[in-house]
């Protein structure tokens, strides 16, 4: 097995890392707030998963730029989240579909959801330094 001596911290709200099992001695939770100053520094990676499309562009920046404040020399950050396909690329029922999903975030969240051309154009506004290195789509999802 790979990484074993590899720990985790999960940060999220206090009322959710109250509720989190204490299952393992290479994973600990704090409560954190991701408009702040990052509390955990100089981490070797930052995995966001399913933050940024529950948030507009202005809040998205704010967000990326406390995780980047945190970043020492060959950190990076890991972003999983929905990368929507460009119009017309998927099937129309599909397409339709991540359209109304789009809808629905902007109805419920005043957020969106994201093709990769605003993703990188969001990532640059942030830092200009930020790049995307690669995108993973996991068939199915």
């Amino acid at each position: 097995m790979r990484h074993l001596d590899m720990t985790a911290v999960v940060l999220d709200l206090p009322k959710i890392i109250f509720a989190a099992p204490k299952s393992s001695e290479r994973v600990t939770f704090e409560a954190n707030d991701f408009f702040a100053q990052e509390s955990v520094q100089k981490a070797d990676l930052y995995l966001s998963r399913m933050i940024f499309h529950n948030w507009g562009d202005k809040y998205y920046s704010q967000i990326l730029q406390n995780l980047i404040s945190a970043l020492r020399k060959g950190s990076r950050i890991a972003i999983n989240d929905h990368v929507i396909p460009s119009p017309g690329v998927l099937s129309p029922y599909k397409d339709w579909t991540t359209r109304v999903v789009d809808l629905v975030m902007k109805e419920y969240f005043n957020a969106k959801e994201r093709d990769i051309s605003v993703w990188i154009k969001l990532l640059k506004k942030a830092d200009g330094r930020c790049e995307i290195r690669n995108v993973i789509r996991l068939e199915g999802s």
